[in-house]
């Protein structure tokens, strides 16, 4: 006969029910597969369970978990949704009704793989502290960057900044060193390439 009962201990990927009075051998509990997906859910004491019993005997069973109770509730009766919600609070969802898939973590999340690709109409990506570790980056069309540059050298030391290709600047330019140009140099009266002005200030 099939009964309910409550885990009371666990030794690795098997576990022992009480089931009224009685306390059953550490019997295998069930997971959600163990081939082509090999699944691992950490099994705790409190679970509701059942015990499915082998030609008769509840020791010689099989524990199939996972069903709920008072101290554990349903996260969602949502007939649109399919939610994981982990004792430490992530959880995975996902919304059939508007084919949305939300992770929500309260610390961090980690990637690791050889490649990543994301293809999307729009990207948002919204922090208070950005970084990128790249010994190359390339930004393939039109960039706007609404701030300010800085760049800094290994170490923190002085950067550069290279541009292959036209400027254009509206507004003030200001140096802290010399400027150096390999071509003429003009201002709204002419041409300024060469032009000294025998050491006086141009007229």
């Amino acid at each position: 006969m099939i009964e309910l009962g409550i885990i009371s201990e666990i030794s690795g990927d098997r576990a022992r029910v009480t089931i009224g009075s009685m306390v059953t051998d550490f019997l295998p509990v069930m997971q959600l597969a163990n081939s082509f997906v090999r699944s691992w859910t950490p099994i705790r004491v409190g679970e509701q369970c059942a015990v499915l019993p082998i030609r008769g005997s509840l020791n010689a069973g099989i524990v199939l978990r996972g069903i709920y109770q008072s101290a554990h509730l349903a996260p969602s009766t949502d007939e649109n949704k399919q939610i994981c919600v982990f004792e430490d609070g992530v959880k995975i969802s996902y919304d059939v009704s508007n084919s949305t898939l939300e992770i929500s973590s309260p610390k961090q999340i980690n990637i690791t793989c050889e490649n990543v690709n994301v293809k999307a109409k729009n990207v948002k990506v919204e922090a208070t502290d950005t970084q990128i570790k790249s010994p190359s980056i390339k930004l393939l069309g039109n960039t706007l960057i609404q701030g300010s540059i800085n760049t800094a050298g290994t170490g923190g030391g002085s950067g550069s900044f290279e541009i292959n290709g036209n400027v254009k600047i509206t507004g003030s330019i200001s140096a802290g060193g010399d400027a150096k140009f390999g071509g003429s140099v003009s201002d709204s009266r002419g041409d300024l390439t060469n032009h000294t002005n025998n050491g006086y200030a141009r007229d």
